[in-house]
């Protein structure tokens, strides 16, 4: 979800009539800060291991980070697109609902499955 300039919670700022508007987001400290966590010993394995292969990565190729995140900038969703599948969130009955501020759910991220019936014995 957007955040607003002057302040105010992003969600007042989201009713349907405001999406003809591009949105900013926020990525602020000062807007959100960081809660101090603490991680489980696996958890912390992950995360070494994530942090290795990226140092690893930039060493030895750095420009491929940057090809990286270009493709994942040029797959970003536009704010058409999210209109289009971010319906049930942006529904005024649920925008209070989403669980973070600067993220929308997405229809298609969405988990389906299959009933199955179970006959009984």
């Amino acid at each position: 979800m957007a955040a607003t300039s002057s302040g105010n919670h992003p969600s007042s700022s989201l009713s349907p009539a405001n999406f003809n508007h591009d949105f900013s987001f926020s990525f602020s400290p000062d807007y959100h800060p960081p809660t101090i966590i603490s991680l489980t010993p696996d958890q912390l394995n992950h995360c070494s291991q994530a942090l290795s292969f990226f140092k690893d990565k930039l060493l030895r190729n750095p420009h491929s980070i940057l090809q990286d995140f270009a493709h994942l900038q040029a797959n970003r969703i536009t704010p058409s697109e999210m209109r289009r599948r971010c319906t049930v969130a942006i529904d005024s009955v649920n925008l209070n609902k989403n669980r973070y501020t600067d993220v929308l759910p997405c229809i298609y991220s969405f988990f389906f499955f299959k009933k199955k019936l179970l006959s009984a014995v």
